[in-house]
């Protein structure tokens, strides 16, 4: 996840720009895809162990809607390229998890969704997805379609495949969210990355942060920005300026 958030706001406006490297700590809201769109919320950590190494967490909520018909597109891999400092390594494959979370008032609480050794998802190293996409780590199914992460809330909700795991991140409220959280040990503190995330539908499709060609775009939610009561004065006294030289020309022979 190469990513910085893109944005820039100016006047009021927000520009959303192609993102970048994901860094430890921050949440990034993004959409991406070719054919079809899907979007998402994913949120990375970094932290020491005491015993020696790092974990590694990615919180990712599904944030995709519907289109039209259809139902929204599910993730089947979530993955990290690039990653600095290079050469990182997993621990052993006994460290990677695959959790979800509900919020208990304060905080998600974790809990694992197929087992302490998940056999449901699994991780690897330095492999080349479907798409010809070669990622430092990557997250995936192990059913082929079955088990990825959707956005909706009830099992009964229209979906692409079978037994999904439902996130419920259509709605703006977090609270509501159950994000998936994928974690693995590395040798060495991750500064950055960048993230991917294959993706199905009616078919599939993908997005790589710091790519021209399977870009991810920074969506990030809507800024109102309140003028302050200086800017409104200066406003006004400019307003009854451009007032008073209309009339006085208006006056003139």
């Amino acid at each position: 996840m190469k990513r910085v958030i893109g944005v820039v706001a100016m006047a009021g406006v927000l520009l959303p720009a192609s993102a970048k490297a994901v860094t430890p700590g921050a949440t990034y809201n993004f959409c991406g895809g070719s054919g079809f769109t899907f979007c998402a919320s994913v949120s990375m950590g970094v932290a020491a162990n005491a015993t020696g190494g790092y974990t590694v967490t990615l919180d990712v909520t599904n944030r995709s809607l519907p289109s039209g018909a259809n139902p929204p597109a599910q993730f089947v891999s979530v993955g990290l390229d690039n990653v600095l400092p290079p050469g990182e390594r997993l621990a052993t494959p006994s460290n990677f998890r695959l959790q979800q979370g509900t919020w208990n008032g304060t905080a998600y609480v974790f809990a694992d969704v197929c087992g302490a050794t998940p056999t449901c998802w699994n991780m690897a190293t330095n492999t080349t997805e479907a798409g010809g996409v070669n990622v430092d780590f990557d997250a995936n199914t192990t059913r082929g379609n079955q088990l990825s992460i959707a956005s909706n809330c009830l099992a009964s909700d229209p979906h692409w495949n079978v037994s999904p795991i439902n996130s419920c991140g259509q709605g703006s409220v977090a609270a509501l969210w159950r994000p998936v959280r994928i974690s693995f040990k590395v040798t060495q503190n991750i500064t950055s990355a960048d993230l991917y995330i294959k993706a199905i539908a009616n078919g599939s499709t993908e997005c790589l942060t710091g790519s021209s060609t399977l870009a991810c775009t920074m969506a990030p939610p809507p800024v109102t920005t309140t003028p302050e009561p200086a800017t409104i004065t200066l406003f006004a006294s400019g307003l009854a300026m451009v007032v008073a030289v209309r009339r006085r020309r208006n006056r003139e022979p």
